[in-house]
């Protein structure tokens, strides 16, 4: 029997160790092992129509509006376009591949960016300018919908920034504290437009959702064109969503 014991403790611990082994430093795309159905999604195209809105010196921002952190978050366009009257603008794919990157030191420095998949947490550590972002690895105490991210540094003002396909979408307002965490969602099948200066997309702001124009993206919905018109009656842009092509 105790020998048996023996055994069975020896299988669970050798399941543990490999469940929590670390990846490879050097290899930035290294994740560890994935958890079951991490899959990020399908992408969708967006083309923005501009029917007859003058835009002058304005872009059309699209925004994707994040999981409030604690204390909320500060927010930069997504993307942006400026069609001419008559013309349209197509936007990079969404869909779910979340990046991010740490700045800290009163935002003098920035780490490299690492992509992180579902259930994946990335740690910064290091002390003084050798500040690192480790690569993602898998995280069973975060929930299958959630990114991570952990400031193991001895910095106190260091914050994550997140990224969807590649272009920026938020920071905390806050920074985080050493041995402090913070998560991210991704994509949540809606996307936010106004028209605005091509400032907002390279400065970080506390954004007021309602004053945007919410659209919903469809799980199944594979492309569509938003046509953005001028109401007369209000003077105010209007946001259409049309020509959808859904999968099968």
């Amino acid at each position: 029997m105790k020998k048996l014991l023996l055994a069975l403790c020896l299988v669970v611990t050798m399941c543990f160790l490999n469940a929590c082994k670390e990846v490879d430093p050097g290899d930035d795309n290294a994740t560890g092992d994935p958890p079951p159905n991490t899959a990020e999604g399908s992408s969708v195209t967006l083309t923005v129509f501009n029917k007859d809105i003058d835009l002058q010196d304005q872009n059309i921002l699209v925004y994707i509006r994040p999981d409030d952190f604690f204390g909320g978050s500060l927010v930069s366009a997504w993307q942006k376009c400026d069609p001419p009257i008559g013309g349209s603008s197509k936007l990079d794919d969404l869909n779910d591949t979340v990046s991010v990157a740490a700045i800290y030191d009163n935002d003098a420095w920035m780490t490299a960016t690492k992509t992180i998949p579902l259930q994946h947490t990335a740690t910064v550590s290091g002390s003084g300018q050798s500040v690192v972002l480790e690569n993602p690895v898998f995280d069973f105490m975060l929930p299958p919908d959630l990114r991570g991210f952990q400031n193991s540094t001895s910095h106190i003002d260091v914050y994550p920034v997140w990224s969807l396909n590649g272009h920026t979408v938020c920071k905390p307002e806050y920074p985080l504290f050493p041995n402090s965490r913070t998560t991210f969602r991704g994509f949540q099948s809606k996307v936010y437009l106004t028209i605005g200066s091509m400032a907002q997309t390279d400065t970080f702001i506390d954004i007021y959702w309602d004053q945007l124009h919410e659209i919903d993206i469809p799980s199944n919905l594979q492309s569509a064109d938003i046509e953005v018109s001028l109401d007369p009656s209000t003077n105010m842009p209007v946001y259409t969503l049309k020509n959808e092509v859904y999968q099968d």
